[in-house]
């Protein structure tokens, strides 16, 4: 007899227990499924986040590309009018002396011990080498300021045809017109052949 109660004590737990889960899983089940969607949603905006941001990267990267590919294109098509002036007047009969074409490709002013250093590159373009042999500073040769002691190197400069030089001019420092900071200056490049290439910079 005790076996018997023993035995439906146990059956009775057991119902109980079974009973208890599957009504639990039938309450619980839709609050299951419910996070695990809001989980795979979650995971699916990472997703998009990551695909995004290695996107803008790329963006980044093709934009930088495309400027240096502008620039190239820049220069280019400068050498290119260049090459067609020249192309111009070999067909027009102008004498051969006048093909010369020289580019200021840069120039800087930086500050230095004594004074300002203004740097600048020159690329001939023509198809004639070509001579730089005097610098003018806003109008005037440069030898010909007394406030200032001005000194330019490599005068006379050979370019040859395609190349690139480079020409510093050492300008000391003064109180007095017209090389002060912030002064904007005109440097003109003078060549052997009477043409003139100018270009504007502020002194620093």
């Amino acid at each position: 007899m005790d076996a018997r109660w023993i035995a439906l004590v146990l059956f009775a737990l057991l119902a109980g227990l079974g009973g208890s889960f599957i009504f639990s899983y039938v309450i619980y089940q839709p609050q299951i499924a419910s996070l695990r969607a809001e989980l795979d949603e979650l995971q699916g905006q990472i997703a998009e986040l990551r695909s995004a941001s290695s996107g803008f990267s790329t963006l980044l990267e093709l934009r930088s590309e495309l400027d240096e590919l502008k620039s190239t294109l820049l220069n280019l098509n400068s050498i290119l009018v260049g090459l067609n002036c020249t192309l111009q007047r070999l067909l027009s009969g102008e004498p051969y002396a006048r093909f010369e074409r020289l580019e200021i490709i840069s120039i800087y002013a930086e500050t230095a011990v004594t004074g300002w250093e203004i740097v600048i590159s020159v690329m001939n373009t023509g198809l004639v080498d070509a001579i730089i042999d005097n610098i003018l500073l806003n109008g005037r040769i440069y030898t010909q300021y007394t406030t200032h002691n001005i000194i330019v190197k490599s005068l006379p400069t050979v370019i040859r045809i395609g190349e690139v030089k480079t020409i510093e001019i050492t300008i000391t420092p003064g109180n007095k017109e017209p090389f002060v900071p912030g002064v904007s200056v005109e440097v003109r490049l003078h060549s052997a052949s009477h043409q003139e290439y100018p270009k504007t910079i502020t002194l620093p």
